[in-house]
């Protein structure tokens, strides 16, 4: 739906916005005669607004309209269902873009990393959608802005306009609640406070079981922000967010008491200045931690593995009509994950592991060219010089290149670039839990990095728009642990006999069919891919699969107007099942269980189904006032999917290895939400 607000003969400037142009010529102004001009608006609606070389955006203010979990509208839930995106399991927390690691990714808020941006299992991310504006996805490196990492960066966008009336929005549900509050401060400034919190123990407490022993877990997030425009040119905004995650469990046949903490801390600031319509500046300082606690407690046995990481940082950024350029910088401080055992069957003599600090200094510069007037050339060098918690410097430079085809109905987008990327984060599970720690390279590690090669292409047909992605990494020196969490009670733990070097590939092609407007609107994607790793070592000769490798995934979400009141959404997942390393023979000898595994990832588990629907009924709407209530069911259908495999002593002394799905078959949930 348009509403057309005027029609005129003007003589002026027109602004090329930033979706349609390369970053450094966003901002390009030129003098022209309109014969009319029709000014309009279209209706937010909830499918994502993909552009050119693998980036996608949604405006949070319709993001709503898609199927909600659990009573909320959570972005990174639905960047799963993005084309290159791998659809998680129910125990996976990870993002996996274009194959790579869930660690590869930058998640950012406006630039100032978050590093572990899930509660528990993955199922909420640390995001609260009310506070922000804009949510975006950069799939892989197509310009010298983008941070050192091998994957993709997501980043969240606070609103940047001053609020001149007190206004907000409150979600009331079965698990959690949330609210922001925006607050004006004064002519020129205004506050937005957003809290969330969960209870997940009073109606779902029953899926939080283990065997018999019941489990007590919480969470909560936290975001202020303060914005302040003290002139048409300037904008100074500070940044801040807290959230926290905390469960324990008692294990009564074995007296054992299990605890595990985890969270996030961020502040920032940010100003921004323009100095003319072409020439714009931004500066940036932030300080952001992450830490997690892990206690197991039995009567002869007591382990503690805390890990954590700060990291204090300074980005700058200059960008005029064809060129950008910047520096960031970066100090880290460390912890990695490092057992103490105070009593067990060995005698060790433990130590808290000391803080490794080091320094990443990274210069950049993009240049853009018009080669005609319909294609564009950006190229772009970044300079990174590491100083490792041993003074030993790594020093690389990451230069890419993109090529643009802009014509009326359809865009072609090729792009290459390297990237080397200074941290890495590890563990023997992928399910967001505390058992995954951050480290730095160093002399033994080397940084990891990746070569990419993407390309995309977009035509707009009618009321619909078909995307087709394609893209090639080839990755060095990724790590992978390689132990679990017996080495640290059996063992003289050391970190660097559990970790594997090795390199890799992904390769994939995906399409997409978005329909962006109308009573019906919504995207089918689908994805064809590989991700292959080889590991230098004994254990896992040859090529193999990673633990994340999916070959086919099928995507398809909706959102239907029944009427002005009433919107029902649905989203539908299918996706090959993911590799694990099946047992040849499992017995028990002596009291021992003895295991002889096939093949490492040589086996796949069965595929993935998945029916979400999701259902709005708005009470009342009264200009920006509005009420209502939403109804959701996570796995509709009950499809009991296979995640992972388990072996499991039994009472009748009794070896069973089965598959595990998820605690629980159908998830529904009823909240009540109200806009003023």
């Amino acid at each position: 739906m348009y509403i057309t607000f005027l029609m005129c003969r003007l003589l002026g400037y027109a602004y090329q916005p930033t979706d349609t142009l390369p970053p450094s010529l966003s901002d390009t102004i030129e003098n022209y005669e309109l014969e009319e001009v029709i000014v309009s608006k279209s209706i937010s609606k909830a499918s994502p607004n993909v552009l050119s070389r693998g980036k996608v955006s949604w405006e949070m203010s319709s993001i709503s309209l898609l199927p909600q979990f659990l009573g909320n509208a959570d972005p990174m839930r639905y960047a799963h269902t993005l084309a290159g995106v791998q659809t998680n399991n129910d125990y996976d927390s990870g993002m996996h873009i274009y194959g790579c690691d869930n660690s590869h990714n930058m998640v950012s808020i406006e630039g100032v990393p978050i590093y572990n941006a899930n509660h528990l299992l993955g199922l909420f991310s640390t995001f609260n959608p009310s506070h922000y504006s804009r949510f975006s996805i950069d799939k892989t490196a197509t310009n010298a802005t983008f941070p050192n990492r091998l994957g993709g960066n997501l980043q969240f966008e606070s609103p940047h306009t001053i609020a001149n009336s007190i206004s907000g929005n409150l979600s009331l549900g079965l698990i959690s609640s949330q609210g922001t509050l925006r607050l004006p401060t004064g002519k020129h400034s205004s506050l937005i406070i957003s809290g969330r919190g969960s209870f997940i123990n009073l109606l779902y407490g029953y899926a939080l079981k283990y065997e018999e022993s019941q489990m007590r877990y919480s969470f909560a997030d936290t975001n202020i922000s303060w914005d302040w425009k003290p002139s048409d040119e300037d904008h100074v905004c500070v940044d801040s967010y807290w959230g926290g995650d905390w469960s324990k469990l008692h294990e009564q046949r074995y007296s054992a008491d299990l605890k595990l903490n985890w969270g996030n801390f961020m502040i920032s600031t940010h100003w921004k200045h323009s100095f003319s319509a072409t020439s714009r500046m931004k500066h940036s300082i932030f300080f952001t931690r992450y830490s997690n606690d892990f206690l197991l407690d039995y009567p002869s046995l007591k382990v503690i593995m805390n890990s954590s990481i700060q990291n204090y940082g300074y980005a700058g950024q200059w960008q005029g009509r064809t060129m950008r350029t910047g520096v960031n910088l970066n100090i880290y401080r460390v912890v990695p994950q490092s057992p103490l055992v105070m009593r067990g069957y060995n005698q060790r003599n433990d130590e808290p592991q000391s803080p490794l600090v080091a320094q990443e200094y990274s210069p950049y510069a993009d240049y853009s060219l018009a080669l005609s007037p319909d294609i564009t050339m950006t190229a772009g060098v970044r300079a990174t010089l590491f100083i490792d918690a041993n003074h030993a410097a790594h020093f690389n430079i990451d230069p890419s290149l993109s090529f643009m085809i802009t014509k009326s109905k359809w865009e072609l987008a090729l792009t290459t670039s390297t990237r080397h990327q200074y941290l890495f984060q590890t563990g023997f599970s992928s399910m967001g839990l505390p058992t995954e720690f951050w480290s730095l390279p160093d002399k033994q590690h080397k940084p990891q990095s990746a070569v990419n090669v993407s390309g995309s292409f977009a035509i707009s047909l009618s009321n619909y728009k078909i995307v087709l992605e394609g893209y090639y990494k080839s990755l060095k020196h990724i790590i992978e642990y390689n132990g679990s969490i017996l080495d640290f009670v059996t063992i003289e733990y050391a970190l660097d006999n559990v970790l594997l070097h090795g390199k890799g590939h992904n390769l994939g092609l995906s399409v997409s069919i978005i329909k962006p407007e109308g009573r019906l609107t919504g995207w089918i994607s689908y994805s064809i891919g590989r991700t292959i790793r080889r590991f230098d070592s004994e254990e896992l000769p040859g090529s193999y699969p990673a633990n994340h490798d999916r070959i086919h995934e099928l995507n398809a979400v909706a959102s239907f107007d029944v009427n002005k009141k009433i919107n029902l959404s649905g989203n539908v997942v299918l996706a090959s099942g993911t590799p694990y390393t099946s047992v040849n023979n499992l017995y028990l000898f002596a009291g021992h269980i003895i295991s002889n595994y096939n093949n490492y990832n040589g086996s796949r588990l069965k595929p993935y189904f998945r029916l979400d629907l999701s259902a709005t009924y708005r009470i009342k709407m009264d200009g920006k006032k509005e009420h209502g209530i939403n109804l959701s069911v996570y796995n509709v259908l009950a499809t009991k999917n296979e995640l992972f495999y388990s072996w499991k002593y039994t009472k009748n002394k009794e070896l069973n290895y089965t598959p595990k799905s998820f605690l629980v078959s159908i998830l529904p949930s009823v909240s009540y939400y109200f806009k003023f």
